[in-house]
């Protein structure tokens, strides 16, 4: 059994006036053409709980299972991806930096046109339209420059405060650039113990199931140029 996850940042969108387009920006009509090479390939989209499934019963996944994420969390999300996904009944998961709801993506803002973040009622409405909402720390920092008391206070602080905002649960993790610190013994612990089950990198092919770390999940980095079936023969 296979789980892809796929993993991509704007869709559709355009940068606002006066700034740039990057490669992360995935036109709506290469978003589709993306999603029906998945389909004609054989891989079924799953949800979140799928990806639960794959450390909890990972005989339940499907033998080539998808799940479709999205980094950062973009107000422009529900006007652009959100739609496309519900005309093909898609479910997703959007990871979102919790010190950021509701203002910019100011983390990149020197390499990346700077973007609005949803707020808390954008999150609630995608949550209510059948988008899990998931960790993506809660400064947006690489895991890498900081230190074990500031894993801990990243990870409990964005768990906390989107379980308390959306009374749904979070337990899976997608860290900040991919960067998980290289995966030292205590951001495992800390991980464990703030009650994440998964931890998502970004890069990668697909994982094989029953999972080989749970904490380090590879995802699909899908740009507009990207080679989906070189991705997809990669081991994860």
């Amino acid at each position: 059994m296979t789980l892809a996850v796929a993993s991509y940042h704007k869709i559709g969108a355009e940068p606002p006036p006066g700034n740039w387009e990057s490669w992360y920006y995935v036109s709506e009509l290469v978003f589709e053409r993306q999603l029906e090479e998945f389909a004609s390939a054989g891989w079924t989209v799953v949800g979140v709980d799928t990806l639960r499934a794959a450390v909890d019963a990972p005989e339940s996944v499907p033998s080539k299972a998808l799940l479709l994420t999205f980094d950062d969390g973009y107000r422009s999300f529900g006007s652009t991806a959100l739609p496309v996904l519900q005309r093909f009944d898609y479910p997703a998961v959007l990871f979102v930096p919790t010190d950021h709801i509701g203002g910019s993506n100011v983390w990149d803002r020197d390499e990346e046109p700077e973007e609005a973040i949803c707020d808390w009622g954008d999150l609630r409405y995608l949550h209510e339209s059948g988008i899990a909402i998931q960790s993506h720390a809660a400064s947006h920092r690489a895991f890498s420059q900081l230190s074990s008391d500031e894993w801990r206070e990243e990870l409990y602080g964005s768990r906390c405060r989107l379980e308390d905002q959306l009374c749904s649960p979070v337990d899976i993790i997608a860290y900040p650039y991919g960067d998980d610190a290289a995966m030292p013994e205590d951001l495992r612990v800390a991980l464990a113990n703030a009650g994440y089950r998964v931890g998502c990198l970004y890069g990668g092919g697909p994982n094989s199931v029953p999972l080989v770390d749970q904490y380090r999940v590879s995802r699909l980095a899908l740009g507009p140029d990207s080679d989906i079936s070189m991705m997809l023969a990669q081991s994860g």
